[in-house]
């Protein structure tokens, strides 16, 4: 594994250089492999006393850069990287002219298919495609080899010009940028086409066609809109702003609890709009847009666009965007509001663990600023909690165990009973699952007697006294009641200030329950990452082994195959050939268990996946799962003939109970 150092000029400006890392490997990673590893192998790097931005300059989160994208760009990591930062100069103005003319060739050809009846594709990840996209990129291919022969292309409907993937300049075209939108005839797409110098974005345009509007941005100068100047107006605070993103589907595992999180701090979220919101964020009109999984010809066209309309775009670990960023983008309308968004986009360092992987960190404390989103928890844990006020201190004991749904039971005074429900609902909204049991103590601060005071109801006490006696002469019995006779009746005895007693303790004693929750909210996290640790070591075996069968199984047919053909050579030709193949054919549609296998597989894939941003409870959707693979495995065994592969099905099955188990633990 080789290291490669990319030197970035500042998108956001930054007052001095820092470098961005990225990972040049031929290993072939699994997903999980490599979200842990994007997720915790961040260098930590030394920053300059003279950054006035810290949370633009954090340490970023490596990722390893996909065979795809290494060969994509050809940048080996013995190739010399630039060094400091390119200015506009490097742009000549025949670059310039020559990206308004293939946006006007692209926008020539978008225009006539618009709102006219189309064929549409899908690729392999299922994003559609039609002829507009192919012949739109064409269009801008054919204008820029036209002019610059020799300056790499990177386009996301043919791919890369491989035979100038070592030059100085490569564009970067994405066609028509929200081809969903454009295949139902609306107008927010757009024609992106990027410069990248040394791979740094240094020339943008968003082209809409239809509008007919047109945003350049260069490196150092101002955005324009149709040959007129923009700016971003920033909102007074976050809560004001106004945040656009594609899909929430974009965000997956714990970028998705991050993005929620975000959400819930503005004003309003606006989805479909797709690079158009960058474009308004440029003119004034939005504040904000967070997205995820982009490609680079998604976002190098973005960068020069909204910084030089005054704002300020990088990805969500705060680095400035290259052809190697890793696609989470973040753009705002000012530097204030792009470092409250980072600081919750990106709050790993604070968090020291990254939920769903056990390490030997601290798990942090739950919090208002840390509910504990994206953890699994156990439904097993115990915590406690103390709180002083009013002349009160109160004492709060919590311990959980399994259930199906969320139980309380609160054991408490009896002048605190009456508010059961509110303590209830509270602790609610803090544990999702399990069953609680939680004892409060309450003692006051002077003596403990004084709590309570009990008064006597003298009326009360009279009308008792006078229903004994009379009691007494109906039956005819001559006896004077005792006081224990008069006590016998709680009407005689009440207790005084009650009501002030209650208002008094409660607040108090909310303040000791919830310490209390959240001290048992750390346990259970604790031993739901450990739980977690097990159970991910266990599917990774279930995996292997289901990868095992998939090898077995051609070898068995061809094995059938030999052995007839072997069993009947010695008859003479008095066999049929095409029978014998027919035999095989059918051997093989009965052994066949390739749809149960990848099933089987997607099963194990969603069970792990459910472990990332597991914000609400995951516990009843694992042993599903479970019960699916279990599922999928019985067929396998019964179809295939085959010792070895039933063999491997005892002990998947095996592996699954024992991970069933550990998952009706799990909240």
């Amino acid at each position: 594994m080789s290291l490669t150092t990319v030197h970035t000029p500042p998108y956001p400006p930054s007052p001095s250089s820092y470098h961005q890392f990225a990972f040049s490997s031929s290993l072939a990673l699994s997903p999980h492999t490599s979200t842990f590893l994007q997720r915790h192998f961040r260098p930590q790097l030394r920053k300059s006393p003279s950054q006035t931005h810290p949370r633009l300059y954090q340490p970023p989160r490596t990722r390893p850069i996909p065979s795809r994208s290494a060969s994509l760009f050809a940048v080996a990591a013995d190739q010399p990287q630039p060094t400091g930062t390119t200015t506009s100069s490097a742009i000549p103005p025949e670059i310039i002219h020559t990206a308004n003319k293939a946006a006007d060739a692209a926008a020539a050809i978008i225009r006539a298919y618009f709102r006219q009846p189309l064929d549409i594709s899908f690729k392999q990840d299922q994003s559609p495609v039609t002829k507009a996209d192919k012949e739109a990129e064409l269009a801008i291919r054919n204008v820029i080899t036209q002019a610059f022969p020799h300056h790499q292309i990177v386009g996301e409907e043919h791919g890369s010009t491989s035979t100038q993937s070592h030059s100085e300049y490569v564009w970067i075209i994405d066609p028509i940028d929200g081809t969903k939108a454009f295949m139902t005839g609306r107008p927010t797409f757009a024609t992106l086409i990027a410069v990248a110098h040394n791979n740094v974005p240094m020339l943008g345009i968003i082209d809409q066609p239809i509008s007919r509007e047109r945003w350049v941005g260069i490196a150092n100068e101002q955005t324009t809109l149709n040959g007129v100047p923009v700016k971003v107006r920033p909102p007074p605070k976050l809560s004001d702003s106004i945040l656009q993103a594609t899909t929430p589907d974009m965000f997956i595992g714990y970028d998705a609890v991050l993005f929620r999180r975000l959400s819930k701090q503005v004003k309003n979220v606006v989805y479909g709009v797709d690079c158009y919101a960058y474009a308004l964020l440029a003119s004034g009109c939005a504040h904000l847009v967070v997205e995820a999984d982009l490609k680079p010809w998604d976002f190098m066209a973005l960068a020069p666009i909204v910084s030089g309309a005054g704002g300020y775009i990088a990805g969500w670990n705060g680095l400035s965007l290259s052809l190697h960023s890793e696609g989470r983008v973040i753009a705002a309308a000012g530097e204030e509001l792009f470092s409250q968004v980072t600081e919750i986009l990106n709050p790993l360092d604070e968090m020291g663990l990254y939920p769903g992987r056990m390490t030997s960190i601290h798990v942090p404390e739950t919090g208002p600023e840390d509910p504990g989103e994206g953890c699994v928890e156990s439904m097993t844990g115990f915590g406690t909690g103390s709180a002083e006020g009013a002349g009160y201190r109160v004492d709060a004991q919590v311990r959980s165990v399994n259930s199906r749904y969320c139980e309380v039971q609160i054991k408490c005074p009896s002048y605190l009973a009456i508010k059961n429900n509110e303590l209830v609902s509270m602790v609610k909204r803090e544990v999702r699952r399990g069953k609680l049991i939680i004892n409060v103590d309450v003692i006051a601060e002077g003596s403990p007697d004084s709590i309570i005071s009990v008064a006597v109801d003298r009326k009360a006490a009279a009308e008792v006294r006078q229903l004994l006696d009379s009691v007494a002469e109906a039956a005819g019995v001559k006896q004077e009641p005792t006081l224990t006779d008069i006590l016998g009746f709680s009407e005689v005895l009440s207790r005084a200030g009650q009501g002030t007693t209650t208002e008094h303790v409660l607040p108090v004693a909310k303040h000791a329950v919830m310490k209390a929750v959240r001290d048992l909210r750390v346990a259970r996290r604790i031993e739901g990452a450990i739980l977690e640790n097990d159970i991910l070591q266990r599917t990774k075996k279930i995996k292997k082994m289901a990868e095992d069968i998939g090898y077995r199984l051609p070898r068995r047919v061809e094995a059938k195959r030999e052995r007839l053909f072997e069993l009947t050579d010695g008859l003479n030709g008095k066999v049929d050939k095409d029978r014998l193949e027919a035999e095989v054919t059918l051997f093989a549609d009965r052994i066949d268990v390739s749809e149960e296998l990848v099933r089987l597989q997607a099963h194990v894939q969603v069970f792990e996946l459910s472990f990332l941003g597991a914000d609400e409870p995951v516990g009843q959707r694992l042993v599903f799962l479970l019960q699916e693979m279990h599922r999928e495995i019985t067929t396998m065994s019964d179809k295939c003939y085959d010792s070895a592969v039933m063999h491997l099905g005892v002990m998947i099955k095996e592996e699954i109970e024992k991970i069933r188990e550990q998952c009706v633990n799990i909240r």
